[in-house]
């Protein structure tokens, strides 16, 4: 979905050079039978441009939304885990300061994993 949305980000200007270029030779050929077809041929354009950012718009709320979708179910099995082995009993928690520490300390874990993922994948950002 989004290599659907970013190729299509280069669509926008394409067609409105294939719009301004005709716009410019309009000018100086006069031929009717040329000049009919050409405008259908930029009106088609117009619309294609139209089309094009529809399309987009649809696939970028797409990829959004299984993104953030994907998102909450990390968040929500990661959050059950913890909270389980917190309060099931799932090694030998017993103080409520064993229980603080430990989450902080899968929370630290999960923080450095995330922050050095994307630091590895998309360190040409920086």
């Amino acid at each position: 979905m989004a290599f659907i949305a970013s190729s299509l980000s280069f669509a926008s200007p394409f067609f409105l050079n294939r719009i301004l270029t005709y716009l410019s030779i309009s000018h100086h050929d006069s031929s009717s039978d040329s000049s009919n077809e050409s405008k259908y041929t930029a009106l088609l354009n117009v619309i294609a441009i139209l089309v094009c950012q529809l399309i987009r718009s649809i696939t970028d709320g797409q990829t959004y939304f299984i993104g953030r979708r994907i998102g909450v179910r990390v968040r929500n099995i990661v959050m059950g885990k913890m909270y389980g082995r917190a309060v099931g009993g799932g090694g030998s928690v017993t103080k409520n300061g064993e229980v603080v520490n430990m989450m902080v300390y899968n929370w630290i874990l999960t923080f450095l994993f995330i922050f050095f993922y994307f630091f590895v994948h998309f360190r040409f950002l920086i």
